[in-house]
């Protein structure tokens, strides 16, 4: 997800290999995959809220979002990948909310703390 985020499509077909060599479902990889985009359009949305000041002018996003309803990859993953997602793409509504609720869901912070890292090593290699 964090490679599909910052548009290297070689960092993604090694992660997609990586993921199958470890006999992880091929569902969930490409659910992974999708979570870029839909996790990405919604941090834009909300970024334009955060900008305007005055979110409750916007009550509603009105973007489908119903493939995270009940993601294969289950629910804390799902956050998971929402948070590095949200910290790529710099939304800062979107990275606080999932960082409570990972945290809600008993997450360290040291492991909060990897994922933030891990994106950012991620950004890092696609530049290269």
């Amino acid at each position: 997800a964090a490679a599909r985020t910052v548009d290297s499509s070689e960092l993604a077909d090694r992660a997609r290999q990586q993921l199958q060599a470890l006999g992880v479902d091929p569902v969930q990889i490409q659910e992974a995959a999708e979570s870029a985009a839909l996790v990405g359009m919604l941090n834009i949305y909300y970024r334009f809220r955060h900008m305007l000041g005055s979110p409750e002018a916007y009550r509603t996003a009105g973007l489908r979002m119903t493939g995270i309803a009940r993601p294969a990859m289950g629910k804390e993953r799902f956050e998971m990948l929402a948070f590095a997602i949200s910290v790529l793409n710099g939304c800062e509504a979107c990275t606080q909310a999932h960082e409570k609720t990972l945290r809600d869901a008993g997450l360290s912070t040291d492991k909060i703390h990897d994922l933030a890292r891990l994106g950012a090593v991620v950004k890092g290699i696609a530049l290269l």
